[in-house]
């Protein structure tokens, strides 16, 4: 009996044999228990995959931004214009009418304010057809040979005709002179560097 309490009991030296309480301590060649260990192993490759937080901006203060709004102001300007009234002759009742055209030291050529006088000659002439004009041409003794005092002064009573013949004035209604010298010698040379036009 005591060999088959042998065979029967388990071998297990950490365990005290259950055969009486005075065989505590003894294994009687029991087999030592199982023993089961477990463990884990984690491989990561390519590094972290923990995806990282971006850092945050930085706080940069702005300039509180001003808006200009612009507002165009249209300001209604009165014009005055001046009205230049024209004393008009009566047709066929000029007695006589007289104008000075001035000339720039050795030329012929007509400047713009002598032609504004031109102009109202040939509105006399036209509101008169009977009237008649002559133009005489002066040059400055003061300037210049009697040659080219000669010359000049036809050259300037040749320009004032002309304009007038444009102007729809007839020819046969227009006298033609020249006087190579002053017009009036106890005037300045300016005075008489002249074409001197009388209506009549």
């Amino acid at each position: 009996n005591l060999a088959m309490l042998f065979l029967k009991a388990p071998f297990d030296p950490e365990m005290t044999s259950s055969a009486g309480t005075y065989n505590q301590g003894i294994d009687y060649f029991m087999q030592p228990s199982t023993r089961s260990l477990g463990f884990s192993v984690k491989v990561h490759f390519g590094g972290s995959t923990a995806s990282k937080a971006a850092p945050a901006p930085a706080y940069v203060p702005t300039e509180p931004k001003v808006i200009e709004k612009i507002v165009e102001k249209v300001v209604e300007k009165e014009v005055v214009k001046e009205v230049v009234k024209e004393v008009k002759v009566p047709a066929g009742t000029v007695d006589s009418y007289n104008d000075d055209l001035f000339f720039v030291i050795g030329k012929a050529e007509i400047r713009p304010e002598e032609a504004l006088k031109l102009g109202r000659i040939v509105q006399v002439l036209a509101e008169n057809p009977d009237a008649k004009i002559s133009v005489t041409g002066y040059a400055d003794s003061g300037t210049g040979t009697d040659e080219i005092n000669t010359e000049l002064s036809q050259q300037r009573a040749a320009k004032v005709v002309d304009m007038l013949v444009k102007a729809g004035i007839a020819r046969d209604r227009i006298t033609e002179n020249s006087v190579a010298g002053d017009r009036d010698a106890s005037r300045s040379p300016e005075s008489n560097r002249v074409a001197v036009c009388i209506v009549k």
